[in-house]
């Protein structure tokens, strides 16, 4: 029998002679190992998931006979981007949330390191709208927890703080009720639902490491979430000059162009090159060229006028000089 990881497996043990008063009449197993929670004659696997997968047997038992059927499942894994192994453990409504199995080291944060695929990481608090498109069957039905980075505190849903336990989804989790009228809906990490791996009297008996993956515990992996453009931190306004800045000068908050060295202008279209002798009585070099201030002039601002000059004549005369103001 093969399914597809979030189907509904349904197994029926057929019927055989009446059982006596008083007597437990079915027995599945798992692999040879007692299923001690089913006894009826129908056995159901409400979400499977590839850890399922496996041959059980019900074997339905009275004084005069034992009727024995046995069910080979083959749970296939659903192919997903979110989880670096390429399957996803379940989530599947959802093109932006998926649960990814698997246990990790240090803070449940550092799961998307090992777990999530590239562009996805652990979900946290910011992730709160996806949770509204979660199927509410993954409260009850949906076995195992999918943990994730975020705690439920006294007011508000937060990033995991290792004196709280983190928060998760699935019915396996250690607490898993309908969330407390004294907390805002806005202000839970889930609505409707409180929903965690620890409880707070084990957190309490293990002074912390709520964040933490433990063994013994039935985490089944992490909730991996699509990183959205929207997630990065807005970038600052970048201030633009106009024209842009030239020779790798840099745009300033003002508006203004930085110049590297050798360079100058409102937008660094200058070179700095040198001037040979230098200007004289405070003229700027500026491309090669001396501008002078009034009333000096000449090439090297080395001259003076004494005299005013009829416009031909400082013309012809300032022919390689540019006065300053």
């Amino acid at each position: 029998m093969h399914r597809m990881t979030g189907e509904k497996v349904v197994l029926r043990c057929p019927v055989g002679p009446s059982p006596s008063a008083g007597s437990n009449p079915v027995q599945w197993t798992k692999n040879g190992n007692v299923i001690s929670d089913q006894t009826n004659t129908q056995f159901a696997l409400e979400m499977a998931l590839p850890a399922d997968s496996g041959t059980y047997e019900c074997a339905l038992k009275n004084k005069a006979s034992t009727s024995v059927q046995s069910f080979n499942i083959t749970i296939k894994p659903v192919r997903s981007e979110g989880c670096a192994d390429g399957t996803s453990e379940g989530f599947h409504d959802s093109q932006d949330i998926v649960g990814c199995a698997g246990s990790w080291k240090g803070h449940v944060k550092r799961a998307g390191q090992s777990l999530c695929s590239k562009g996805w990481r652990v979900c946290g608090p910011k992730d709160k709208p996806l949770f509204k498109t979660v199927n509410s069957r993954y409260w009850s039905e949906y076995g195992g927890c999918f943990a994730y980075n975020a705690a439920q505190t006294a007011t508000k849903c937060r990033r995991c703080i290792n004196h709280y336990s983190m928060a998760a989804l699935g019915k396996d989790c250690a607490v898993n009720e309908k969330s407390r009228n004294s907390i805002r809906m806005s202000r839970k990490c889930f609505d409707r639902r409180h929903m965690q791996v620890y409880s707070d009297k084990f957190i309490k008996n293990n002074g912390g490491g709520g964040c933490l993956y433990r063994k013994n515990h039935k985490i089944t992996g992490v909730l991996c979430c699509k990183i959205r453009k929207s997630d990065g931190k807005l970038k600052k306004k970048q201030t633009t000059c106009n024209p842009a800045c030239e020779n790798g000068g840099v745009c300033t908050h003002r508006g203004v162009c930085a110049c590297p060295k050798g360079f100058h202008g409102h937008f660094c279209q200058h070179t700095s090159e040198s001037c040979s002798p230098k200007c004289l009585h405070t003229g700027k070099c500026m491309n090669g060229y001396c501008y002078c201030r009034f009333p000096y002039y000449g090439k090297f601002c080395q001259q003076k006028a004494d005299l005013p000059l009829k416009d031909e004549v400082r013309q012809r005369r300032d022919r390689n000089t540019t006065h300053l103001p």
